[in-house]
C-alpha cells in the first residue's frame, strides 16, 4: 500500500461541502499574548513568523505563540445541538489522475481506487467534479469544440474524454454507484481561436505595463 500512497495523494482533492458562517467584526478577537508588540516587530524564531490582523494593526508581526498553557482548558461538546450538516466529501476527475493510475497493474489500480471510493474499506468519497474541457490537471489544453464560429455547437464532441476522463469516472462508479457527479465548465482553457485573438490584441497594444 505504501507504493500506492503517492498516487492516492495526487488524485485526492478533498472538497468539504458544508457551510460555516463567517464571524462578524464584533466577534473577532485576538489573544493579547499574540498581538503586535508596541514599537516594532519581534524577531522571528527559527525563520517562523506569526502574522496577526486587528482593527488597529492589520498584518502585524506578532509574538509567536507557545505550547505552554495558562490554566485549565475546557471543551464542551453539545451533542444535542446540530449546527452544520456535511453532505459529503469528494474530489475532481482529471486526465493526470487516470494517467497516473494507468501505470499501475490492474490489482494496484483497483486498490488505489478502492482507497478513494469504496465506502467500506476506503474513504468512500461521495462527490465528483467533472471538468468540461481541460482543467489545470489535463495532459494539455483542449476544449470540446474547437471549430471556429461554431456557435450552434454542431462540432461539440466528448471523443477525447472517452479515452481517459470517462474511464476514470466509470471505474469510480463501480465502487461507489451512488457517487454524485456535477460537470463544471472549465475556467482553465478556452478555444484556440479565442487564444489566438487574445494574442493578436496583445500584439496590437504592445507589452503589458504595470500601472
Amino acid at each position: 500500500m505504501k507504493r500506492l500512497a503517492p498516487y492516492i495523494a495526487g488524485l485526492l482533492l478533498v472538497l468539504p461541502s458544508c457551510s460555516r458562517p463567517a464571524p462578524s467584526p464584533e466577534s473577532a478577537s485576538v489573544d493579547p499574548a499574540v498581538a503586535a508588540p508596541e514599537g516594532g516587530h519581534e524577531p522571528a524564531a527559527a525563520g517562523a513568523r506569526w502574522i496577526v490582523t486587528t482593527g488597529a494593526a492589520p498584518f502585524a508581526n506578532g509574538g509567536l505563540p507557545t505550547a505552554e498553557g495558562q490554566g485549565a482548558a475546557e471543551l464542551v461538546v453539545l451533542a444535542d445541538q446540530a449546527r452544520h450538516e456535511v453532505s459529503g466529501f469528494g474530489g475532481a476527475f482529471n486526465e493526470h489522475g487516470w494517467d497516473a493510475l494507468s501505470v499501475l497493474s490492474e490489482g494496484e489500480r483497483q486498490a488505489a481506487l478502492a482507497a478513494l471510493f469504496d465506502p467500506g474499506t476506503g474513504l468512500g468519497l461521495s462527490y465528483g467534479r467533472i471538468p468540461i474541457g481541460a482543467s489545470d490537471y489535463a495532459l494539455d489544453r483542449y476544449t470540446l469544440d474547437e471549430a471556429p464560429g461554431d456557435y450552434e455547437m454542431a462540432r461539440f464532441s466528448i471523443e477525447r474524454d472517452r479515452r481517459m476522463l470517462i474511464p476514470f469516472i466509470q471505474a469510480a462508479l463501480k465502487l461507489r454507484p451512488g457517487l454524485k457527479l456535477w460537470a463544471s465548465a472549465s475556467r482553465w482553457s478556452c478555444r484556440r481561436t479565442s487564444r489566438d485573438s487574445s494574442r493578436a490584441i496583445r500584439a496590437a497594444i504592445g507589452p503589458r505595463r504595470n500601472t
